[in-house]
C-alpha cells in the first residue's frame, strides 16, 4: 500500500465530507476490502470528476486506448479486492486484462488526475466510470 498515492486519489476524487472516512477505511487493514467492495455504491466520488462510461462499445482495448490518449503512463496503481494486485504498481495493460470485468476496482493512472473505476459485478454490467480531474 502506498499512502502517498492513495492520498492523491482521495484528495482529487472523493467528496469533501467523506475524505477522512475514506482514509480511515482504506488504511485500516480490517476495513480496506469492504471499502473497495463498496467503492461505487456509497457515493464517495465527486460527480464533477466521475464520468459514467457508455457500455455499448466498451472493451479493454478501447479503455486502454482512451487512457493512453489521455496521458496514462505504462504503470498504474490499483485498489482491488484481489490481494495479489491491490496497492502495488502494475503495468497498465496487465492490470486492465486482469482486473477489468472482475471488479470492484479503481485503477489510478495519473494519480489524482486520471483513473478507471469499476463497481461490483451484478446482474448485467457493473457501473463503470472514468475519473478525470485536470
Amino acid at each position: 500500500m502506498n499512502k502517498n498515492i492513495e492520498e492523491k486519489i482521495i484528495s482529487a476524487f472523493i467528496i469533501k465530507q467523506k475524505k477522512e472516512r475514506a482514509k480511515f477505511e482504506l488504511w485500516n487493514e480490517k476495513k480496506r476490502e469492504r471499502f473497495i467492495w463498496d467503492i461505487t455504491e456509497r457515493k464517495y466520488f465527486d460527480e464533477k470528476y466521475a464520468h459514467k462510461i457508455d457500455l455499448s462499445g466498451f472493451s479493454i482495448e478501447v479503455l486502454y486506448q482512451f487512457l493512453n490518449e489521455h496521458g496514462a503512463p505504462d504503470d498504474c496503481y490499483p485498489l482491488s479486492i484481489d490481494n495479489n494486485y491491490d496497492g502495488i504498481s502494475l503495468p497498465l495493460k496487465f492490470a486492465l486484462e486482469h482486473l477489468v470485468y472482475d471488479g470492484p476496482v479503481l485503477i489510478s493512472c495519473i494519480h489524482g488526475k486520471l483513473a478507471y473505476l469499476e463497481g461490483e459485478p451484478t446482474i448485467g454490467p457493473p457501473n463503470r466510470y472514468l475519473l478525470i480531474r485536470k
